[in-house]
């Protein structure tokens, strides 16, 4: 008897998150499960559950290998964990301009190839004010990424160039 109370129910909830998932503004569309069952309004039902109980499907998401975008909660989580764990290389080679953090730092901000010697070149010239000792030491991975942002967005030659900004 209870079944068959809750199973309304369940139909109208499945029913909402397919609607709710298949929206354009979602990031249904994407995951094993939007490529292998395609995206009608049955199929996302499928897919939903494919997607969320596929154990490699949240590497492929935010790796951008399974047609998902890069939404910008994924790149701004992925910037800031960037940052907060190799702060301390991105300080050493901001202070000479150049290094491998330095140029993996431009290339998750979404900035071209050729521009990446620019970026080091702006943190190197930035030094100062990216790294000051008066911000609180938990804050400044943050503080450090949001000024770098802005010291982009300001350059000349950088300026609308890096995407993930």
């Amino acid at each position: 008897m209870k079944k068959t109370i809750a199973q309304p129910y369940l139909g109208i909830l499945l029913l909402f998150m397919a609607v709710t998932f298949s929206a354009e503004t979602a990031l249904a569309g994407c995951g094993f499960g939007a490529r292998t069952y395609g995206r009608t309004l049955l199929a996302e039902l499928f897919a939903m559950g494919e997607t969320i109980s596929t154990p490699f499907n949240s590497s492929s998401i935010t790796s951008g290998t399974s047609g998902c975008s890069n939404s910008g909660f994924v790149n701004r989580e992925w910037q800031e964990t960037f940052v907060a764990e190799t702060y301390h290389q991105l300080e050493e080679e901001s202070s000479k301009g150049h290094g491998p953090y330095l140029t993996s730092m431009a290339r998750i901000l979404g900035c071209p190839e050729s521009l990446h010697p620019t970026v080091s070149e702006v943190a190197h010239q930035n030094f100062s004010s990216l790294f000051e000792i008066t911000t609180e030491s938990r804050q400044r991975p943050k503080a450090f990424l949001s000024q770098m942002k802005r010291h982009i967005e300001s350059n000349p030659h950088l300026q609308g160039q890096c995407k993930l900004i």
